[in-house]
């Protein structure tokens, strides 16, 4: 009986010494296995007390278990104050970085303001430049009317004006041809008249000191009451009337220049011959 009790308190022992004094075993563990501890001194054969010794191993599993999970937390508790120490930083940064971004976001918001008010002035010297291009539109447009109606005014006058040139050249051409076919009719008439008188002139050119020897010694017979002096006047008032026609009618001519010279010559001679006749009586 002895040997038996020794035995189990060797197990007993056995029992208690599987936990490590470093794993802080409970009240209840304490109990547990002092009540194996109890069924293990009172068991009486050999089976129980193997049982019992298998058991106070799981026992022994079970403790250890519990111990690694007491320092795992342990751990974990460190962890989670690490944690919270970071946790603490985190938050100081974060209200840093708040505190940061809400002054960005001021300072963002003033130039955003101050932006706008920019903008908004822009904007109302744009208005104002669009307001006095379209009034300088407005009057370009009453400028353009007035020239385009101006033109029209000066096209209506030019047309009048060049209607006007037109017919007066008309007129004019119409009595060019006139002129031209009495020209014509004076041509024939002055070639008609200039055969003899060439003929005539070439005579009196070559009878010419003859005539004047003979009107020289006749001057006595031409008195200004006589047919001869008359017919002297006459003359010379032909002479000049067929000048003056031949003036106006301006022929260009070398026939018709050679008559007026001539008639120039004759006028001129008969009138110095008139002039003598009156000084020779006593007329002038």
């Amino acid at each position: 009986m002895s040997t038996r009790q020794g035995s189990l308190r060797r197990s007993t022992k056995t029992l208690s010494g599987l936990f490590s004094p470093k794993l802080s075993i409970s009240t209840s563990q304490e109990k547990y296995i002092t009540d194996i501890s109890d069924e293990l001194s009172y068991a009486e054969d050999e089976e129980a007390r193997n049982a019992l010794t298998t058991l106070s191993f799981e026992i022994q599993k079970i403790g250890n278990e519990m111990c690694a999970i007491k320092n795992e937390n342990i751990l974990l508790k460190e962890q989670l104050k690490i944690t919270n120490n970071e946790k603490t930083g985190l938050l100081s940064q974060y209200n840093l970085m708040k505190e940061t971004f809400e002054k960005e976001i001021m300072e963002l918001k003033q130039l955003l303001k101050q932006e706008k008010d920019r903008l908004k002035e822009r904007l109302n010297d744009f208005e104002l430049k669009k307001q006095e291009f379209e009034d300088k539109i407005a009057q370009i447009q009453l400028e353009k009317q007035k020239s385009e109606a101006k033109l029209k005014r000066e096209t209506e006058k030019i047309k009048e004006i060049y209607k006007k040139a037109l017919d007066e050249r008309d007129t004019k051409i119409n009595h060019l041809k006139l002129y031209l076919n009495r020209t014509k009719k004076v041509k024939e008439k002055v070639k008609s008249i200039l055969q003899p008188n060439e003929e005539l002139s070439v005579r009196t050119y070559e009878e010419e000191p003859k005539v004047k020897k003979a009107l020289h010694t006749k001057s006595k017979s031409y008195a200004p009451s006589s047919g001869k002096f008359q017919q002297l006047c006459k003359t010379i008032v032909q002479l000049e009337k067929e000048q003056a026609e031949l003036r106006q009618n301006s022929i260009e001519s070398s026939s018709v220049k050679s008559l007026m010279q001539y008639n120039e010559a004759k006028i001129k001679e008969l009138r110095v011959l008139q002039e003598e006749l009156y000084r020779s009586k006593g007329l002038v």
